[in-house]
């Protein structure tokens, strides 16, 4: 679901406010957008042709849902917003505190994280990646989520397609790419730098000694 378009002065226009039967263009595509709305339905804009290469069209009503949380959150933020000297449209923006948030229920690479984080750093943006239950923070993690978690760069979520959930972190023990077990989930600081992981509290750490003793107990029988 895409709710946002280029007028034909190339101006960012919100779908709610878009006028039925006016063309409309996508921001990266570039194909012609309509709007869709109703009482029974959020206003969308959708393609009046089916692009194969057209990331935004593809975007699910969890990553959309996803981006509503955190702008709710952070008022002053820009939901798909268009970096052209670097050829990228970032899923939230913050420009006061320079902090771009990208959310991610699909497979990435680690390639293209290392991309993403480099070209937006040349901005002197920090990237915040937002990793969806629904693929990631489960037992064996991706080359890119195993980095990303190391290196402090990730928080989770859990938000469904009518928008329950919440954006959170957790401590955790992990070996190379298992995750051998994980703390309680605590809310994220989305404004905090992430430059380290998160410490443990104390009843996270009993929390956790007693299910990796669970753990070796299990996988040693």
């Amino acid at each position: 679901m895409q709710l946002f378009g280029l007028n034909c002065e190339g101006k960012i226009i919100v779908a709610a406010n878009a006028c039925l039967g006016v063309n409309y263009f996508c921001p990266e595509c570039q194909g012609i957008l309509r709007a869709r709305k109703g009482p029974q339905k959020r206003a969308h804009f959708f393609h009046l042709t089916s692009p194969s290469n057209c990331f935004l069209k593809g975007k699910s009503l969890r990553h959309l849902q996803t981006q509503l949380f955190i702008q709710d959150i952070l008022p002053d933020t820009f939901l798909e917003h268009c970096f052209p000297s670097i050829n990228r449209i970032a899923d939230v923006a913050h420009h006061q505190n320079k902090i771009i948030f990208e959310v991610q229920c699909s497979p990435i690479s680690l390639d293209e994280v290392i991309s993403r984080n480099r070209d937006y750093g040349s901005l002197g943006y920090q990237v915040i990646w937002i990793l969806h239950d629904i693929r990631y923070n489960r037992r064996r993690m991706s080359a890119a989520e195993a980095y990303l978690r190391r290196n402090g760069g990730a928080y989770f979520t859990n938000m469904d397609e009518i928008g329950r959930g919440w954006v959170y972190d957790q401590s955790e023990r992990c070996s190379y790419y298992r995750r051998i077990i994980k703390g309680k989930p605590f809310p994220a600081n989305l404004l905090a730098p992430l430059t380290q992981k998160p410490t443990l509290q104390k009843q996270d750490k009993k929390f956790l000694l007693r299910n990796l003793l669970r753990y070796f107990i299990k996988n040693l029988r």
